[in-house]
């Protein structure tokens, strides 16, 4: 799921409902490394989530890798389960599972995330996953954690400032980690938000994935339905 995707399972309603969105971003970005080349990726997404707290989901974004002319689809099928703590807190268990699954190429990128986190009201979460990749490229385990924390500022009504801060431990499979973030602004104008980031990566990361991990700005436009 894309950067501008992220924020629609933050903090859903614990009702019977659907959410459906539909979105461009300049760029795609996971855990501040660039996926593909500098260029737009489309995005969908739709979840449904039951009375009871349990939430299942589908979503997809358009990239294409370096040294390929036409576009693949990322595609991640999610379900999980989602826990009122009170009237503002809210726990969040949820596995996801991304793949390419039309560019066989690409299919040892593939990985499952299972994410355990906790946020307040709808401005503040924090999680850690722990990830498995379909291949293990020679390297020591397959297996990686990451930990996350998002917050979100109000300003004034439909406007926010937003940051956020994680490291994605690598030392199982490659011997490294390394620092991840990201600050910037959002406007909701009704089912339309556009949201302003700049990411960043620290030195380790810029060493390990060279261009993918340089700070960069990126935008994007989201519609709810």
């Amino acid at each position: 799921m894309g950067p501008l995707l992220a924020a629609c399972a933050v903090a859903p309603a614990l009702a019977q409902e659907a959410d459906v969105a539909l979105g461009v971003s300049s760029a795609l970005v996971s855990r501040g490394v660039l996926l593909g080349r500098s260029e737009p990726s489309l995005q969908a997404s739709a979840t449904y989530y039951a009375a009871g707290g349990v939430y299942a989901g589908l979503s997809t974004a358009t990239l294409r890798f370096p040294g390929e002319s036409p576009r693949t689809v990322q595609i991640a099928a999610r379900v999980g389960l989602l826990r009122a703590l009170g009237d503002d807190w809210q726990a969040r268990v949820g596995l996801q599972h991304f793949g390419y699954p039309f560019d066989a190429a690409w299919s040892g990128f593939a990985y499952d995330e299972l994410t355990v986190g906790m946020g307040w009201a709808d401005q503040w979460v924090a999680s850690v996953s722990v990830l498995r990749h379909a291949d293990d490229y020679a390297a020591g385990s397959r297996y990686s954690t990451s930990w996350d924390a998002v917050g979100r500022l109000p300003l004034r009504p439909g406007v926010a400032l937003a940051a956020g801060l994680g490291y994605h431990d690598l030392h199982r499979r490659w011997g490294y980690g390394y620092v991840y973030g990201h600050a910037g602004l959002g406007l909701r104008l009704g089912p339309a938000s556009i949201d302003l980031a700049y990411t960043m990566t620290d030195a380790t990361a810029k060493a390990r994935f060279g261009t993918n991990a340089a700070d960069r700005w990126t935008a994007s436009v989201l519609w709810r339905y």
